[in-house]
């Protein structure tokens, strides 16, 4: 098994056995963990500029995790649908006294449970780090998107102040409690990943040097 498996394969059993970790980053007390919640704070700010009330519009939050995003964006859309593969963030999402427009689902983003072209919105911040298949994704989103959908996307990006931290995946367990990176993009290797899927990129915004925030409209 090469390194790269190995990380999938770690990714993997963090998110079914342990994502209750990753959620506690946006409340902890933990001072090794601050950094995470300053981080997230930062990266939310940067999102929020991408966001207009849109009292018509379906929301995929894709990734949704324990449902923090979903419950901000169920103030701006219609409906929100939030989806991850891990059940234990399905469970904690539904434990979070979820807002009535939100529905949550168990399904890998590769093959989401929904119709084609029927979303307005879509978000996938902190997704696209530990997919084993990027472009795959990245196609499934292009699927349910309707033709103008607006699409903020985040993902590790090179190079970076932080890549000696980044790649250990020791540090990242035991000192930040997050699974391993599966994906790291340059911004030439962004551009051709979106373009290939006929996203045109609108505004792209590299956060503290480790990664993209990217606003994206689908031209289909």
């Amino acid at each position: 098994m090469g390194l790269r498996e190995d990380r999938i394969s770690a990714s993997d059993e963090y998110w079914h056995t342990r994502a209750e970790l990753f959620s506690g980053a946006y409340t902890t007390r933990d001072l090794l963990l601050r950094p995470n919640k300053v981080f997230l704070r930062r990266r939310m700010e940067v999102v929020s500029r991408f966001m207009a009330p849109d009292a018509s519009a379906v929301a995929l939050d894709a990734g949704c995790g324990s449902g923090e995003l979903a419950t901000i964006l169920a103030t701006y859309y219609k409906s929100v649908v939030g989806v991850d593969y891990s059940q234990i963030m399905i469970d904690l999402a539904r434990k979070n006294s979820p807002p009535a427009n939100v529905e949550y689902q168990q399904a890998d983003c590769a093959h989401l449970p929904l119709a084609a072209d029927s979303v307005d919105y879509v978000f996938a911040l902190g997704l696209l780090d530990y997919l084993p298949d990027l472009n795959a994704v990245l196609a499934e989103f292009r699927r349910v998107a309707k033709k103008d959908a607006r699409m903020v996307l985040t993902v590790p990006k090179t190079p970076s102040l932080f890549e000696p931290l980044r790649w250990s995946s020791a540090i990242r367990s035991r000192l930040f409690k997050i699974p391993p990176l599966v994906n790291v993009l340059s911004r030439r290797a962004l551009e051709r990943a979106l373009d290939r899927q006929g996203m045109k990129i609108l505004d792209v915004t590299s956060l503290w040097t480790t990664m993209w925030i990217v606003h994206v409209s689908v031209t289909k």
